[in-house]
Protein backbone atom coordinates (compact mmCIF):
# COMPACT_ATOMS: atom_id res chain seq x y z
CA UNK A 1 0.00 0.00 0.00
CA UNK A 2 3.09 2.42 0.51
CA UNK A 3 4.15 2.28 -2.93
CA UNK A 4 0.30 3.32 -4.00
CA UNK A 5 0.41 6.60 -1.98
CA UNK A 6 3.68 7.17 -3.22
CA UNK A 7 2.67 6.77 -6.81
CA UNK A 8 -0.11 9.04 -6.59
CA UNK A 9 -0.37 12.52 -7.83
CA UNK A 10 -2.82 13.92 -4.76
CA UNK A 11 -4.03 11.88 -1.92
CA UNK A 12 -6.78 13.06 -0.31
CA UNK A 13 -7.99 12.91 3.51
CA UNK A 14 -11.04 13.91 5.33
CA UNK A 15 -11.00 14.01 8.93
CA UNK A 16 -14.57 13.34 10.51
CA UNK A 17 -13.59 14.99 13.61
CA UNK A 18 -13.17 18.25 12.51
CA UNK A 19 -15.79 20.81 10.48
CA UNK A 20 -14.61 24.14 8.60
CA UNK A 21 -14.72 25.88 11.38
CA UNK A 22 -12.44 23.89 13.57
CA UNK A 23 -9.13 25.10 11.96
CA UNK A 24 -8.61 29.00 11.19
CA UNK A 25 -7.49 30.97 8.07
CA UNK A 26 -3.74 30.32 8.73
CA UNK A 27 -3.65 29.92 4.76
CA UNK A 28 -4.22 33.65 4.22
CA UNK A 29 -0.70 34.84 5.01
CA UNK A 30 1.67 34.76 2.09
CA UNK A 31 3.65 30.90 1.91
CA UNK A 32 7.21 32.70 1.87
CA UNK A 33 6.27 34.95 5.06
CA UNK A 34 4.78 32.39 6.68
CA UNK A 35 8.00 30.36 6.78
CA UNK A 36 10.37 34.03 6.97
CA UNK A 37 8.19 35.11 9.60
CA UNK A 38 7.39 32.09 11.54
CA UNK A 39 4.05 30.79 12.78
CA UNK A 40 2.86 31.15 16.00
CA UNK A 41 0.45 27.95 16.26
CA UNK A 42 -0.07 28.80 19.83
CA UNK A 43 -1.66 31.81 19.02
CA UNK A 44 -3.76 30.49 16.71
CA UNK A 45 -7.36 29.76 18.23
CA UNK A 46 -8.69 26.43 18.03
CA UNK A 47 -5.43 25.05 16.03
CA UNK A 48 -5.21 22.39 18.98
CA UNK A 49 -8.72 20.32 17.62
CA UNK A 50 -6.78 19.48 14.37
CA UNK A 51 -3.65 18.69 16.12
CA UNK A 52 -5.56 16.36 18.25
CA UNK A 53 -7.74 14.51 15.38
CA UNK A 54 -8.04 10.93 15.39
CA UNK A 55 -6.48 10.67 11.92
CA UNK A 56 -2.83 11.62 13.88
CA UNK A 57 -3.22 8.38 16.17
CA UNK A 58 -3.93 5.80 13.94
CA UNK A 59 -1.35 3.47 12.71
CA UNK A 60 -2.13 2.87 8.79
CA UNK A 61 -2.67 6.75 7.98
CA UNK A 62 1.60 7.39 9.05
CA UNK A 63 2.39 6.11 5.57
CA UNK A 64 -0.69 8.13 3.98
CA UNK A 65 1.38 11.25 5.40
CA UNK A 66 4.53 10.46 4.53
CA UNK A 67 4.44 8.29 0.83
CA UNK A 68 1.95 11.05 -1.26
CA UNK A 69 3.81 13.59 -3.34
CA UNK A 70 1.05 15.87 -1.84
CA UNK A 71 -1.53 15.84 0.63
CA UNK A 72 -4.86 17.40 0.89
CA UNK A 73 -6.51 17.86 3.75
CA UNK A 74 -10.26 18.68 3.78
CA UNK A 75 -12.46 18.86 7.17
CA UNK A 76 -15.99 16.28 7.48
CA UNK A 77 -17.65 18.58 5.67
CA UNK A 78 -15.35 18.62 2.60
CA UNK A 79 -14.00 22.03 3.60
CA UNK A 80 -10.17 22.49 1.96
CA UNK A 81 -8.32 22.62 4.71
CA UNK A 82 -4.75 22.54 3.02
CA UNK A 83 -1.51 20.74 1.96
CA UNK A 84 1.06 19.12 4.12
CA UNK A 85 3.09 21.78 3.47
CA UNK A 86 0.61 24.52 4.43
CA UNK A 87 -0.17 22.47 7.22
CA UNK A 88 3.54 21.51 8.28
CA UNK A 89 4.14 23.38 11.56
CA UNK A 90 1.28 21.85 13.23
CA UNK A 91 1.17 18.40 11.34
CA UNK A 92 4.68 18.43 12.85
CA UNK A 93 3.68 18.60 16.29
CA UNK A 94 0.33 16.66 15.78
CA UNK A 95 2.49 13.41 14.62
CA UNK A 96 5.84 14.21 16.54
CA UNK A 97 7.75 14.44 13.02
CA UNK A 98 10.07 16.63 12.30
CA UNK A 99 8.71 19.52 9.58
CA UNK A 100 11.61 18.83 7.31
CA UNK A 101 10.40 14.74 6.76
CA UNK A 102 6.72 15.91 6.33
CA UNK A 103 7.48 18.25 3.69
CA UNK A 104 9.85 15.88 2.39
CA UNK A 105 12.80 18.33 2.31
CA UNK A 106 14.44 15.55 3.89
CA UNK A 107 13.61 11.91 2.44
CA UNK A 108 12.50 9.57 5.23
CA UNK A 109 14.84 6.94 5.13
CA UNK A 110 17.53 9.71 5.91
CA UNK A 111 16.42 9.49 10.02
CA UNK A 112 17.67 6.70 12.23
CA UNK A 113 15.48 3.42 12.38
CA UNK A 114 14.48 4.44 16.16
CA UNK A 115 13.44 8.04 15.18
CA UNK A 116 11.04 6.36 12.50
CA UNK A 117 9.70 4.08 14.64
CA UNK A 118 9.36 7.12 17.26
CA UNK A 119 6.76 8.02 14.94
CA UNK A 120 4.13 5.18 15.34
CA UNK A 121 4.81 5.06 19.00
CA UNK A 122 1.51 6.80 19.87
CA UNK A 123 -0.49 5.20 17.21
CA UNK A 124 -2.09 2.33 17.48
CA UNK A 125 -4.14 -0.59 15.25
CA UNK A 126 -7.07 -3.01 15.80
CA UNK A 127 -5.25 -5.65 14.71
CA UNK A 128 -1.90 -6.12 16.71
CA UNK A 129 -0.29 -7.43 13.45
CA UNK A 130 -0.82 -4.04 11.71
CA UNK A 131 1.20 -1.95 14.11
CA UNK A 132 4.06 -3.87 12.28
CA UNK A 133 2.89 -4.30 8.90
CA UNK A 134 2.05 -0.44 8.63
CA UNK A 135 5.57 0.14 9.22
CA UNK A 136 6.81 -1.90 6.22
CA UNK A 137 7.03 1.36 3.87
CA UNK A 138 8.63 3.34 6.18
CA UNK A 139 11.40 0.73 6.18
CA UNK A 140 11.38 -0.10 2.69
CA UNK A 141 10.59 -3.52 3.77
CA UNK A 142 8.75 -6.49 2.22
CA UNK A 143 7.69 -9.59 4.24
CA UNK A 144 4.77 -11.91 4.42
CA UNK A 145 1.60 -11.09 6.33
CA UNK A 146 0.30 -13.69 8.79
CA UNK A 147 -2.93 -12.42 10.52
CA UNK A 148 -3.36 -14.52 13.87
CA UNK A 149 0.62 -13.84 14.83
CA UNK A 150 -0.15 -11.23 16.76
CA UNK A 151 2.55 -9.10 18.58
CA UNK A 152 4.97 -11.47 16.75
CA UNK A 153 4.44 -9.31 13.75
CA UNK A 154 6.64 -6.31 15.07
CA UNK A 155 9.32 -8.97 16.18
CA UNK A 156 9.46 -10.26 12.93
CA UNK A 157 9.81 -6.87 11.14
CA UNK A 158 13.00 -6.19 13.87
CA UNK A 159 14.43 -8.91 12.59
CA UNK A 160 13.91 -7.90 9.04
CA UNK A 161 15.58 -4.47 9.72
CA UNK A 162 18.45 -6.14 11.67
CA UNK A 163 19.09 -8.40 8.60
CA UNK A 164 19.13 -5.81 6.14
CA UNK A 165 20.01 -2.79 7.65
CA UNK A 166 23.78 -2.06 9.92
CA UNK A 167 21.45 1.24 11.77
CA UNK A 168 22.37 -0.51 15.65
CA UNK A 169 19.77 2.45 17.04
CA UNK A 170 16.46 -0.65 16.69
CA UNK A 171 18.32 -1.48 20.17
CA UNK A 172 17.99 2.58 20.95
CA UNK A 173 14.61 2.25 22.60
CA UNK A 174 12.87 2.45 26.27
CA UNK A 175 15.15 5.78 26.45
CA UNK A 176 11.92 7.47 28.97
CA UNK A 177 11.19 3.93 30.33
CA UNK A 178 10.51 4.21 33.98
CA UNK A 179 10.54 -0.02 33.70
CA UNK A 180 13.21 -1.43 36.33
CA UNK A 181 12.47 -5.73 34.65
CA UNK A 182 14.62 -7.15 32.76
CA UNK A 183 13.38 -7.25 28.74
CA UNK A 184 14.50 -8.84 25.36
CA UNK A 185 16.67 -7.06 23.88
CA UNK A 186 13.90 -6.47 21.07
CA UNK A 187 11.41 -3.66 21.74
CA UNK A 188 7.62 -5.27 22.18
CA UNK A 189 6.18 -2.46 20.68
CA UNK A 190 6.64 0.68 18.86
CA UNK A 191 5.29 2.55 21.46
CA UNK A 192 8.67 1.28 23.57
CA UNK A 193 10.34 3.61 20.99
CA UNK A 194 8.77 7.18 22.51
CA UNK A 195 11.83 8.81 24.12
CA UNK A 196 13.92 7.65 20.54
CA UNK A 197 12.66 10.71 18.60
CA UNK A 198 15.85 12.10 18.76
CA UNK A 199 18.44 9.33 18.48
CA UNK A 200 21.07 9.74 15.35
CA UNK A 201 22.74 6.63 13.53
CA UNK A 202 27.01 7.37 13.61
CA UNK A 203 28.01 5.84 10.19
CA UNK A 204 31.59 6.91 11.10
CA UNK A 205 32.87 6.49 14.11
CA UNK A 206 36.44 4.37 14.31
CA UNK A 207 35.90 3.94 17.45
CA UNK A 208 32.75 1.53 17.84
CA UNK A 209 33.96 -0.37 14.27
CA UNK A 210 33.58 -3.96 14.88
CA UNK A 211 34.63 -4.74 11.19
CA UNK A 212 32.40 -6.31 8.64
CA UNK A 213 30.59 -8.58 11.03
CA UNK A 214 26.90 -8.38 10.76
CA UNK A 215 24.59 -8.76 13.43
CA UNK A 216 22.05 -11.60 13.07
CA UNK A 217 18.91 -12.44 14.43
CA UNK A 218 18.95 -15.93 15.25
CA UNK A 219 16.59 -18.17 16.84
CA UNK A 220 18.40 -17.96 20.23
CA UNK A 221 18.03 -14.56 20.04
CA UNK A 222 20.34 -11.76 18.63
CA UNK A 223 24.05 -12.61 17.79
CA UNK A 224 25.85 -9.39 17.78
CA UNK A 225 29.62 -8.53 17.71
CA UNK A 226 30.26 -5.58 20.21
CA UNK A 227 32.66 -3.90 22.68
CA UNK A 228 32.00 -4.96 26.09
CA UNK A 229 32.06 -2.46 28.79
CA UNK A 230 31.51 -2.99 32.43
CA UNK A 231 28.89 -0.11 33.80
CA UNK A 232 28.31 0.43 37.56
CA UNK A 233 24.78 1.32 37.76
CA UNK A 234 24.23 1.06 41.89
CA UNK A 235 23.62 4.06 42.45
CA UNK A 236 21.16 4.65 39.33
CA UNK A 237 17.38 3.97 39.42
CA UNK A 238 18.09 1.00 36.59
CA UNK A 239 20.07 -0.90 38.89
CA UNK A 240 17.10 -3.81 38.35
CA UNK A 241 17.90 -4.53 42.35
CA UNK A 242 21.17 -6.31 41.72
CA UNK A 243 24.52 -4.98 42.78
CA UNK A 244 27.94 -5.59 40.45
CA UNK A 245 28.68 -4.15 37.49
CA UNK A 246 26.39 -4.92 34.40
CA UNK A 247 28.17 -6.06 30.94
CA UNK A 248 26.96 -3.05 28.09
CA UNK A 249 26.66 -2.74 24.39
CA UNK A 250 28.42 0.14 22.65
CA UNK A 251 26.04 1.34 19.91
CA UNK A 252 26.66 3.69 16.64
CA UNK A 253 24.02 6.24 17.67
CA UNK A 254 23.47 8.57 20.03
CA UNK A 255 20.48 10.60 21.44
CA UNK A 256 20.33 14.11 20.92
CA UNK A 257 18.38 16.16 24.01
CA UNK A 258 16.57 19.58 23.07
Amino acid sequence: MFKWYQDSTECYVFMDDLTADTLPKILAIDQEDRWRQGLDIHAIDKVYAFMGSRWFTRGWTLQKLLAPTTVLFYSSDHHYLGTEIELAPLISQAASIRVAFVTQETHIYKPSVAQRMSWASARTTTRPEDMAYSLLGIFDLNMPLLYGEGKKAFRRLQGEIIRQSEDESILAWGLDSEQKHFTGVLADDPSDFKGSGNVWTMEKLRTFDRGIVKDELTNKGLAISYIKLLIDLSGTARNFGISGPKVGITLKCFNVHV
